[in-house]
């Protein structure tokens, strides 16, 4: 019995060690093939440099960058981006010839067409060609009727017309014949009144239409997969570059010159009203006002004419005292 039990212990000793080993190889075994997992995992995940070669075309790769952006500056909508730019920055500049140029060249989709013509008009009327400004105005006018600021140029070119014009009895009728193709209705009779009159009218559309105008929509379509700022210039842009981004304010102006002259003061104060609103100074309107007011007899509403003389022109003294006298002559009358 006591021969047998050492035996039996040392069988036992070299099961268990055999065991160990065992499991000691599987367990690096194991954790080989985790380690071998992962770094294939961080291969496929890190950047691999092109060889000399790689296909420059894949995607990704530098040349198929650089060959997108390239593309892309050369697409025909970026092209004409610039280039009107460039015009609207001639105009603005006064280099009225290279902007006509422009403009007679470049193409605009038909829903803006219209401002294209309003942007040729003032350039005609800055150089004084008032044939080729009727032209344009009724080309804006066939492509939108109702273009406030179309309307406001036709009234320039009426009040231009104007000053050339003569009176009644030495007017020219209306030829008998006259061809189709004439690109903006005419004044008949060609007179001093008739040509402001309807320089009235076509001031009177221009305020009418003035909240129609699309100061923000872009002079060429936007591609919405792109930022529009890229994409300006706006039909804001083209009336700063051509100084008509005030035209609601100065036509008002005109037609409360206009209606002075016809002696309807109240109709003129109102529209002097709204163009000192809109941002417009009333130079002297407001202190001719005031005397057909004090002419009239109506020594308050001299008085409230005056006071926004005053407004409009700070510092100025004349203005406070005739607004004195009237009050003085209005509470006279009140005795």
């Amino acid at each position: 019995m006591y021969t047998s039990a050492p035996h039996s212990a040392g069988w036992e000793f070299v099961k268990w060690f055999l065991l160990l080993a065992l499991a000691t190889m599987a367990a690096l075994s194991l954790i080989g093939r985790i380690a071998g997992g992962a770094e294939s995992a961080g291969q496929r995940s890190a950047p691999v440099l092109l060889s000399s070669h790689a296909d420059p075309a894949a995607p990704g790769s530098s040349a198929s960058v650089e060959r997108a952006v390239n593309t892309d500056e050369s697409r025909p909508e970026v092209a004409l981006a610039r280039r009107l730019r460039v015009i609207l920055d001639d105009h603005q500049a006064g280099d009225i010839d290279t902007a006509i140029d422009g403009w007679l060249e470049v193409e605009l989709p038909y829903e803006n067409e219209a401002w294209r013509h309003v942007a040729l008009a003032d350039a005609y009327l800055k150089k004084g060609q008032l044939e080729n400004m009727a032209g344009s105005l009724a080309e804006a006018l066939r492509h939108d009727p109702e273009n406030a600021v179309a309307h406001y140029y036709t009234a320039l070119l009426r009040l231009e017309q104007a000053a050339t014009a003569r009176q009644w009895q030495d007017a020219v009728a209306r030829p008998r014949w006259q061809l189709v193709s004439h690109p903006l209705n005419d004044v008949v009779p060609n007179t001093i009144g008739m040509y402001r009159l309807v320089a009235s009218y076509e001031l009177e559309k221009a305020v009418e239409c003035a909240e129609l105008v699309p100061w923000n929509r872009h002079l060429m379509p936007v591609d919405c997969t792109r930022d529009d700022a890229e994409f300006g210039p706006t039909v804001g842009d083209l009336l700063v570059s051509i100084g008509a981004e005030r035209f609601e304010g100065d036509s008002h102006h005109v037609l409360g010159d206009m209606y002075l002259t016809r002696g309807s003061v109240r109709h003129a104060e109102a529209h002097f009203d709204r163009a000192a609103a809109l941002g417009t100074h009333v130079m002297f309107g407001y202190t001719d006002l005031g005397r057909q007011y004090e002419e009239q007899g109506s020594y308050l509403d001299a008085a409230g004419a005056y006071a926004k003389q005053i407004r409009q022109n700070d510092g100025v003294v004349t203005p406070a005292i005739k607004m004195i006298e009237n009050l003085r002559k209005a509470l006279g009358t009140l005795w």
